[in-house]
């Protein structure tokens, strides 16, 4: 599921939450002042886990002489 960041109407902090497409718009509760109800979604970059091709063993963003290889 993805993860996303939402700031809060009330208290104006900002937190993440793991929601399903389809619950990405829905009311939520802030974790920091318990307000309920629609809060603002920010945008955010998604990141991917893994290799993206290449034969190197830092994939592509490190040297082929890393130590973690």
């Amino acid at each position: 599921m993805p993860l996303y960041e939402y700031t809060c109407i009330k208290c104006r902090k900002k937190f993440e939450l793991i929601r399903s497409l389809s619950e990405r718009d829905e009311k939520c509760e802030c974790p920091h002042c318990w307000a309920k109800g629609k809060m603002d979604r920010q945008s955010s970059l998604v990141s991917t886990a893994g290799r993206s091709g290449g034969d190197s063993p830092a994939g592509s963003c490190g040297s082929a002489g890393s130590p973690f290889t």
